[in-house]
């Protein structure tokens, strides 16, 4: 590997990781089970977005434009 794509791999941020810490933080903050429930949906419809357009599940491998056909 080159030094950029080592960089790159220093910055890599886990997806899942990161919806799991959020969706724990929503549990110990006291959010309601339908409130944590509907994120959780919408989290996994966004994943499967990801794998269908074969886009990275890393937070530095995706642009704001391919999070944004999301929505779309």
């Amino acid at each position: 590997m080159d030094e950029q794509s080592d960089k790159a791999m220093d910055l890599a941020i886990d997806l899942h990781k990161e919806q799991h810490n959020f969706l724990r933080k929503l549990e110990t903050t006291g959010k309601s089970a339908n409130t944590i429930k509907n994120y959780r949906t919408d989290l996994s419809c966004f994943n499967q977005f990801l794998t269908q357009q074969k886009i990275p599940k890393n937070l530095y491998q995706f642009s704001q434009k391919e999070a944004e056909q999301f929505g779309h």
